[in-house]
């Protein structure tokens, strides 16, 4: 096409209209006019119902067609429509374009045909399609029952798996508050780098530390062992062993405390990893409580009384050195045997109520009695009893110390009978006799005394030395 054709391409002065070419009679020319725009119309409603159906079915095959065939038809109407235009306005040049495209339509519409065909040739029939249909329906089937099938089967997994979770919820949270709430440290440990990952509160207080102070850190900067070569001897030992116990370590805690600490630790699996965990049992109570044990124990052993343990029945379960001195018994001999041996008959009452005591958990201080000897001699005792508890502070037995006061009752006895002696003397003496304080006062006289100077022994205790002597004799009498 050239630049004239361009710009010609609506003028119609060059050619007439067609109602004044030839002799068209009214009827004929309406004839052509209203069949060309019934074509044009139907051929313009044809591309709409494709282009709607297209839009409609977003999974139809070979749309490049259909676009190709809208073009084409529509093209054709437009064709049409100016063919029914001529008969008023002759614009040829126009029309002709406008069969130039609808050409260029056709034949890429047959070409587009051509190049799909295969592809449509391949497509299944009816016939086919039903019968994949049935055979997918058939397959849904069974795939529904064996999802249906599947479905319970993880339902029950699932289940079992949320039980199982629980249960392993509940152990680790049982776990956890025994690890918490513990009253030995636990330190949790990584083999391979050999630092702390976990502790619980009694081991932090133990240690003086926060939990974040001592996550990462080794052995040996706790104070657990003396230094870091003694820390990896350690871990090799345990991986060698499994298991290590150190009954007896010294450890330092941040603060400056010291203390002793017994050492179980243990190397285990714990989810596909190995663990160190170490129990850390501070022991510096027991300790000082078996230097007290041992050091009462010496005291025991040699003290000179006698120190006895009996059970609520009157059993005797121990016997010191000072028992076997006080009563001629040996510890093997009285042991396991009941205490009455040592009562005299007279006095086995005592037993009883000693025992009731003990049953109330009271104690019986410092009573004197007679006790009878292996030999068969009696001896004067001074017995303490005192309860024996257990650790829920019911009472097992009773501890009895008793001290041998032979001697101090003969002194007492003599002594009694000396100041009998010496009573019976200054009461029956001849010439009077008295005691006089240092201030006057008269502590004891006479009945001699006081026929001589006339006073009743009240009224003269009533008095003082200078009030009864005449004051001439008084300065040399006191001096």
């Amino acid at each position: 096409m050239n630049a004239e054709f361009s710009q010609k391409l609506f003028d119609t002065s060059d050619y007439p209209a067609r109602w004044t070419c030839g002799n068209w009679s009214s009827g004929e020319g309406w004839l052509h006019i209203i069949s060309d725009l019934g074509i044009w119309s139907a051929y313009l409603a044809i591309p709409m119902v494709l282009v709607f159906f297209m839009r409609q079915r977003k999974d139809l095959p070979f749309r490049k067609i259909f676009l190709l065939f809208g073009a084409f038809i529509l093209l054709c109407g437009t064709t049409h429509l100016m063919d029914a235009a001529v008969f008023w306005w002759p614009a040829y040049r126009l029309s002709g374009l406008i069969k130039l495209l609808t050409a260029a339509a056709s034949w890429a519409t047959v070409i587009s045909l051509f190049s799909v065909l295969p592809a449509a040739m391949r497509m299944r029939s009816p016939e086919e399609l039903e019968r994949e249909v049935d055979a997918r329906k058939l397959a849904e089937e069974d795939l529904l029952r064996t999802n249906t099938e599947l479905e319970q089967r993880v339902l029950d997994r699932t289940v079992d798996l949320t039980r199982t979770v629980a249960e392993l919820k509940a152990s680790e949270n049982r776990y956890r508050r025994l690890f918490e709430a513990s009253h030995v440290g636990i330190l949790l440990l990584d083999p391979d780098s050999q630092k702390i990952i976990d502790a619980n509160p009694f081991m932090t207080s133990l240690l003086g530390y926060e939990h974040h102070q001592l996550v990462g850190r080794e052995m040996f900067e706790i104070g657990l062992f003396k230094d870091e070569q003694a820390s990896r001897e350690m871990f090799l030992r345990l991986k060698s062993a499994g298991r290590l116990q150190f009954d007896d370590l010294p450890l330092e805690s941040n603060d400056g405390r010291e203390h002793a600490v017994e050492v179980v630790a243990n190397l285990y699996n714990e989810g596909g990893r190995s663990v160190i965990q170490c129990n850390v049992r501070d022991i510096s109570e027991r300790r000082e409580g078996e230097i007290v044990a041992n050091r009462l124990a010496a005291i025991i052993t040699s003290s000179a009384d006698a120190i006895i343990s009996k059970d609520l029945n009157g059993i005797v379960t121990s016997w010191n050195k000072g028992a076997e001195q006080i009563f001629g018994y040996t510890a093997a001999e009285m042991v396991g045997t009941s205490i009455i041996k040592l009562i005299p008959a007279d006095r086995q009452d005592e037993e009883k109520q000693i025992l009731a005591k003990m049953h109330r958990g009271e104690s019986a201080h410092h009573s004197e009695t007679l006790r009878q000897r292996k030999d068969g001699r009696l001896i004067y005792v001074s017995v303490t009893a005192s309860p024996i508890k257990d650790a829920m502070g019911r009472v097992t037995g009773a501890s009895i110390v008793a001290r041998d006061i032979t001697e101090r009752k003969r002194a007492e006895a003599a002594l009694r009978e000396s100041n009998q002696r010496f009573r019976g003397t200054f009461e029956n003496a001849a010439v009077g006799i008295a005691h006089v304080a240092p201030d006057g006062r008269w502590l004891r006289i006479n009945e001699r005394i006081c026929n001589i100077t006339g006073y009743k022994r009240e009224e003269m205790l009533a008095k003082t030395f200078q009030e009864i002597t005449h004051p001439d004799d008084l300065e040399g009498d006191v001096s």
